[in-house]
């Protein structure tokens, strides 16, 4: 194949993703007969603590992960709680990041990096990438 075909595939591909784009975006699925607006909530970055948000909202996003994680927290005893404290932090701002009736769109998880430093892990003051923590 000559390389003006392969230019007008790649330019007629390109043309076609855009206005692909461009009628989700206009036409696209509705939130039919819900009465608020759907909110993306945030996290807050406590310094260089980006990296450990974007897993978070990652993680959020996972509807399968976060039933599990409620059902862990729910059954877990009161006493060994103590004991857990990534496994309740991590539950505590999953469920701040989807619940639906809090109306905040930025969540603070100073609980989770208080768990991280119990464990002895710290940003050092450090860009760090997501793949580090």
């Amino acid at each position: 194949m000559n390389s003006q075909k392969v230019e007008a595939i790649l330019g007629w591909g390109a043309v076609a993703a855009g206005a692909s784009a461009a009628l989700y975006v206009l036409f696209g699925p509705r939130f039919a007969g819900t009465e608020q607006q759907q909110v993306v909530k945030g996290l807050e970055n406590l310094g260089n603590t980006c990296f450990m948000n974007s897993i978070l909202q990652a993680l959020s996003s996972n509807d399968c992960f976060v039933s599990w994680m409620d059902k862990v927290a729910r059954n877990m005893p009161q006493s060994i709680r103590s004991y857990m404290p990534m496994t309740v932090g991590v539950q505590q701002v999953l469920k701040a990041l989807t619940t639906s009736h809090d109306n905040r769109t930025v969540h603070c998880p100073e609980v989770l990096l208080q768990a991280l430093s119990s464990h002895g892990w710290s940003t050092g003051g450090e860009e760090q990438d997501a793949h580090e923590l």
